[in-house]
Parts: structure tokens; sequence; C-alpha cells
């Protein structure tokens, strides 16, 4: 795992490396705004989902949260 800064993040996006976006917020937070495209697993469902929507274990995870 590697934190990055949000700039480095979106220039990964723009440049079009595979990746999979993903919003770890609750529901709500989620509702109120969030980056195109982001798949919303909570933090607190990621354990049980994670297999399922985020098949390929190759593929860049680029997590975001309040």
């Amino acid at each position: 795992m590697q934190k990055i800064k949000p700039n480095e993040a979106k220039k990964m996006m723009d440049e079009g490396i595979d990746h999979y976006l993903l919003d770890v917020r609750d529901i709500e937070e989620y509702n109120e705004g969030h980056i195109k495209n982001s798949i919303l697993i909570p933090l607190v469902e990621l354990e049980k989902r994670s297999a399922m929507e985020l098949p390929d274990k190759e593929k860049m995870i680029l997590v975001y949260c309040h």
C-alpha cells in the first residue's frame, strides 16, 4: 500500500492508468457528492464485498474517504 496525494491520483486517472476508484465512505456521504465512476463500498462492508466487486487482483485500487 502506498499513500499518494489527490493531485497524483488525478494525474494517474487522467493518464488512463487502469484502476478501481474506491469510495469507502458511508452512503449518505456518497450521495452528497462523489467522484464520477467511483465504486462505493463503505468501509464496514469492505471485507465482505471487495472480492466480488474488485475481482482483478492486479489492478491498482485508488481509495478515498472523508
